[in-house]
């Protein structure tokens, strides 16, 4: 059997997209741990979900490969997944301009619905610059925030570096299967935007190092206590 180009680009893309899954779960690991998203900036969360969100559209639209339509889905439910984490430990009471913002979100992605039906690849494209314009400024509050703070606290180092991995096995996969502009744009972004958050916990931690260390220790602790209430 002859390992072709094709092939290479199809593993790295199954491997981006594996690594993008997973790189959600450190950061909702440490909400839970901490019951608070305060780490997070509002906008960093509510620019997520709609980024996830316009490139599930952009996905069928443009019928891009099966491993995108496997996986935007479930981008999309753990997107969803951390902005029920911000109302649910921060409070919905104290919160209801952000609910609001979140409730008219949501009426107009179900308006784009038949949109999407009647003129998919107009919508679909439309959706995939809207994606990489709003993965651009919705980034930017988080690295705002950190400056502002002199704090990366409650935001995981692990889902940066993972992301950055992600984006770089993404942007390879893309350039061998030929994807559209729109996603090899939108991975060179990821990985400035993730190397300057990386430098962020440099500079407001102990050590990026030292960072690693305490964030492995604590997933290891959550584990450990989840392990020894299963045998109680």
């Amino acid at each position: 059997m002859v390992f072709t180009h094709e092939m290479f680009a199809n593993i790295a893309a199954w491997l981006a997209n594996f690594i993008f899954l997973i790189s959600f779960l450190p950061q909702i690991v440490l909400n839970r741990r901490l019951k608070t998203t305060r780490g997070l900036s509002d906008y960093f969360i509510l620019g997520s979900l709609n980024r996830r969100v316009a490139s599930m559209f952009y996905t069928f639209c443009l019928g891009l490969p099966f491993i995108y339509k496997t996986m935007s889905p479930l981008f999309v439910l753990l997107a969803v997944w951390v902005v029920f984490q911000r109302f649910y430990y921060d409070g919905f009471e104290n919160n209801q301009r952000f609910f609001k913002v979140y409730y008219i979100n949501i009426l107009c992605i179900l308006a784009v619905i038949p949109l999407a039906c009647y003129s998919p690849m107009f919508i679909g494209r439309l959706l995939g610059w809207t994606a990489l314009i709003t993965s651009m400024w919705q980034k930017f509050p988080q690295v705002i925030k950190a400056y502002k703070e002199k704090s990366v606290e409650g935001f995981s180092l692990f889902f940066v570096l993972i992301n950055i991995g992600g984006c770089l096995f993404e942007g390879i996969a893309g350039i061998v299967l030929g994807l559209p502009i729109e996603m090899l744009l939108y991975d060179l972004k990821g990985v400035l935007f993730y190397s300057l958050s990386s430098m962020q916990f440099f500079l407001y931690k102990k050590s990026l190092g030292q960072e690693v260390v305490d964030e492995a220790e604590r997933v290891l602790e959550d584990r450990a206590g989840v392990f020894v209430e299963n045998i109680n």
